[in-house]
């Protein structure tokens, strides 16, 4: 999954969370993303352990 030029207006965080092994999340794309206004960081997307794969630029 990608995700691409995308603002979020009031956030700290991004969350992303896989329900257990078999339903987990992988392979996401964060590309041009911004929160409150500046670019997102990697130490800003929150994940689970059920979570692996996930790029930030």
């Amino acid at each position: 999954m990608r995700l691409r030029a995308l603002t979020i207006a009031t956030a700290v965080a991004l969350s992303l969370s896989g329900w257990d092994a078999t339903h987990g999340v992988s392979g996401v794309a964060l590309e041009d993303v911004a929160l409150d206004g500046a670019p997102l960081t990697t130490a800003q997307v929150r994940t689970n352990q059920f979570v692996s794969g996930v790029t930030v630029s």
